[in-house]
């Protein structure tokens, strides 16, 4: 928690660690933070207008009340759906990148982030190498199959829903799909917003704590858990003592082998060094991480994007599950 604390400083971002084997909270960071003191007493009303007004917002928990887009770490989901729900081989079904994708028309035309291309690529590289391309066609695939397959897969990842986390406010964000749409804006799905989905982006919004839990259950087989603050509460001469037991709330819906193949796919981000998008990052660490980067648009035409790693470690016995967003 310390660490967490010193690693965000004042910068707008949270941080969140997971105990995979029991959604037990190890680090819950929101930033910037502000001192809670002048809530208290009469003379701190300068220093509580200042916190009002800062244009920052640092009274919101980033980790349960900022929603964001996960640009590409939603590709865990979408590669998921691809295989469960699309039947496609993670090894054997393949795409060609050239660099952009002309799947819904030349004139709209989508890039992926490599210019020049991935060239043959399969899903579990394109996991890898977050390939948007790949992507683009298995969105489009699930499109074709069913509208709101892809929708329901996220749904059953544990995104866009509260956690069920005691004593904090939290936000649920929102997983779009046709019934959403038609029912908010009265406008129909079109295969372009699953293409959207698929990628992260459009009308989708999680937290932090949702992608830790969703990373927590890739991780430990594929159990979701509701995540908990109290380990226990010591025993004393009026009650006993009281022990917080881990609660599964769900399963990942992924065969074993599929699993597997998503798995690899995450350590690839980082242990590949030809095609893994933060394999520069972690060359020569000693603990082996399996993760995923992410690039989100926050909307307007001179945003700065959000940037997200979502991960769990050691890749080959997981103890924690650990995301970090930065706006």
């Amino acid at each position: 928690q310390e660490k967490a604390q010193q690693i965000l400083g004042g910068r707008r971002s949270a941080i969140v660690v997971l105990d995979v084997r029991s959604g037990a909270v190890r680090a819950m960071v929101s930033g910037p933070g502000f001192d809670p003191n002048v809530f208290v007493g009469p003379s701190s009303d300068v220093e509580r207008a200042q916190v009002f007004a800062n244009p920052d917002h640092p009274l919101i928990n980033r980790a349960l009340q900022g929603t964001y887009p996960t640009g590409s770490v939603f590709k865990i989901v979408t590669m998921s759906a691809g295989m469960e729900g699309g039947s496609m081989d993670p090894l054997d079904t393949t795409f060609n990148c050239p660099g952009y994708w002309d799947g819904l028309g030349r004139g709209a035309r989508k890039r992926c982030w490599k210019t020049d291309g991935h060239g043959t690529i399969a899903l579990q590289d394109g996991l890898s190498a977050s390939c948007n391309v790949v992507f683009y066609n298995v969105g489009l695939a699930l499109h074709e199959k069913d509208g709101d397959l892809l929708s329901r897969y996220g749904r059953d990842f544990g995104l866009g829903q509260e956690t069920g986390l005691d004593a904090l406010r939290e936000e649920g964000g929102l997983i779009p799909g046709p019934d959403w749409k038609q029912e908010a804006l009265g406008q129909i799905w079109y295969p372009g917003d699953t293409v959207n989905l698929a990628i992260g982006q459009g009308y989708l919004r999680v937290t932090p704590l949702q992608v830790a839990r969703m990373m927590g259950a890739v991780a430990n087989g594929g159990t979701l858990y509701r995540p908990f603050l109290v380990d226990h509460i010591e025993a004393g001469s009026t009650h006993p003592l009281e022990v917080t037991e881990a609660q599964a709330v769900g399963s990942l819906p992924l065969t074993p082998e599929h699993l597997a193949s998503l798995q690899a796919g995450l350590l690839g981000v980082t242990a590949n060094e030809t095609i893994g998008t933060a394999s520069h990052r972690f060359k020569g660490l000693s603990i082996p991480v399996a993760g995923k980067t992410g690039t989100a648009e926050a909307g307007g035409a001179d945003a700065e994007p959000h940037s997200w790693f979502a991960a769990y470690a050691p890749a080959d016995d997981p103890e924690i599950a650990l995301v970090v967003i930065a706006e």
